[in-house]
């Protein structure tokens, strides 16, 4: 099919329902492919429970209420911990940072988490 864009008269020789079939066959795979890429793409910013960070932790606060601890690192994520026993339990990784997170806060009316 690459041939055949490069090359006009050997696509003049060919039969037009064969040249059709050719450019429609070359537009899915377009397709099939650019399918592929995004969902790959999708894949690698999917969020992801983490247990621990993988890189240093930058910041670390604490929730009004004592019950949960937050921490960020230089992986672009941020776990929240169960202060409730005493080993700490990751309950919640929040992604959706392209860099490194450099600081964080909770507020307690209405409790949100700042980064």
């Amino acid at each position: 099919s690459d041939v055949l864009g490069k090359t006009q008269d050997i696509t003049a020789l060919l039969p037009d329902t064969a040249v059709k079939g050719i450019e429609r066959r070359r537009k899915q795979e377009l397709e099939r492919r650019q399918s592929r890429e995004k969902k790959q793409e999708e894949e690698r910013r999917a969020p992801v429970f983490m247990c621990r960070h993988d890189r240093p932790i930058l910041s670390v606060c604490v929730s009004a209420d004592g019950r949960y601890l937050f921490t960020c690192s230089k992986d672009n994520y941020l776990i929240c911990w169960s202060l409730e026993e005493k080993l700490l339990k990751a309950l919640y990784t929040f992604a959706g940072h392209t860099g490194a997170v450099f600081t964080l806060d909770v507020t307690s009316a209405p409790p949100l988490l700042i980064s």
